[in-house]
């Protein structure tokens, strides 16, 4: 997401009228898929907060889209490659997210890639996605799962959108 403003750039769409609130639950397990319950000393909770100037539709249809996923979805400077997709409660998606030949080495999954399995745990049209997300790696500290729920909210509807609630967003 590129932000200016009070504007935004997703997958090349400009945007207007919705807020897109990120909010990532971090609960890892013992073991990688061990089912194992989360160790609460190892469970973080973060939350941001992107307003994105366009319709809650249109920003939920980029998230239907395996293509459009594949293209804003990765972290700057990586490449990824959508292996499935299946854009239903129950579905998901698994991604190949490629390093930069300057960051070899990085991976999680090999030298240069991480692959994430992600099921879609809840989805609400144009208002709420619900992840559980895995990498896949043989390093214990990226074991366990990771919940992302994405909410779209008319603007001034999101969590810290009250000015009088100090928070002012993240």
């Amino acid at each position: 997401v590129d932000c200016g403003a009070n504007t935004a750039s997703l997958g090349g769409v400009q945007c207007e009228l919705a807020a897109l609130e990120l909010h990532l639950d971090l609960a890892l397990a013992a073991a990688p898929g061990d089912g194992a319950p989360a160790d609460p000393a190892r469970r973080r909770v973060d939350t941001a907060c992107v307003h994105i100037r366009a319709p809650a539709a249109q920003v939920y249809g980029l998230f239907a889209s395996a293509s459009a996923m594949a293209a804003w979805l990765p972290p700057e400077g990586m490449v990824g490659e959508m292996r499935s997709f299946d854009f239903t409660d129950g579905g998901g998606y698994h991604m190949r997210l490629r390093y930069p030949p300057s960051a070899q080495g990085a991976g999680k999954t090999s030298a240069d890639a991480d692959e994430v399995a992600v099921r879609f745990v809840r989805l609400v049209p144009n208002a709420r996605i619900e992840e559980a997300v895995r990498f896949e790696s043989d390093d214990p500290a990226y074991a366990g799962e990771m919940r992302i729920t994405w909410l779209l909210a008319p603007d001034g509807d999101g969590p810290g959108d009250d000015p009088g609630d100090g928070d002012g967003g993240t």
